[in-house]
């Protein structure tokens, strides 16, 4: 289960999110991602984790200009160790702040 919620977006399976993601991420025609202070638990086949991600993503306005908005965030995730490796099982992202040129929902206190 992904869950993009806080971000004015879905929460859905894998299939279902990542058709939601390309028609997003195909609006921004800059974009620039640091996800950085990954802390995972391990439990066995399973984990937990968590990082912070800065976005920063180029989006035109309405009259066409490029804009930049600067997105901070956290992932919460689980992992499931499979045959092919480890794999992402679910993530929840929560905003904690953006900057500049807001694109979508403006994203609410808490999310």
């Amino acid at each position: 289960m992904l869950d993009y919620t806080a971000a004015g977006g879905i929460k859905g399976s894998y299939p279902v999110v990542k058709k939601w993601l390309k028609e997003v991420l195909d609006l921004l025609p800059e974009m620039q991602h640091f996800t950085t202070n990954l802390e995972i638990e391990f439990d066995g086949d399973r984990a937990t984790g968590t990082s912070y991600t800065l976005n920063v993503n180029g989006v035109h306005d309405a009259e066409g200009k490029l804009q930049h908005m600067t997105v901070g965030a956290q992932y919460f995730d689980t992992f499931l160790r499979t045959p092919q490796g480890w794999r992402i099982t679910s993530r929840r992202e929560a905003r904690l702040v953006t900057f500049g040129y807001i694109f979508g929902p403006e994203p609410q206190v808490g999310d």
